[in-house]
């Protein structure tokens, strides 16, 4: 699981503000493409976590209610690993 934190040391530093938005997109772009590859495969553990990674991205953002839902997946998508490593 990646954890990603950036923080500026200075509100008034445009050129990072820039870099900052470029990065998050890009961040984005590669979760969800990993998300959707694990979701492809059927393995359950994958899927939890890159459903993890999506979550903390939004909880980073502010985007609660977002953030739980994926949270929510998660876990939904790790029981159902758990089911599988029984059979």
């Amino acid at each position: 699981i990646w954890l990603v934190e950036l923080t500026s040391i200075s509100d008034n530093d445009e050129l990072f503000k820039n870099d900052t938005q470029k990065t998050l997109q890009t961040l984005w772009s590669f979760f969800r493409r990993v998300y959707r590859a694990h979701d492809q495969t059927g393995n359950h553990a994958h899927i939890a976590a890159s459903l993890t990674n999506i979550a903390r991205m939004y909880y980073k953002q502010g985007h609660y209610e977002k953030s739980l839902e994926h949270y929510k997946k998660a876990h939904a998508a790790l029981l159902r690993s758990s089911a599988d490593d029984t059979l």
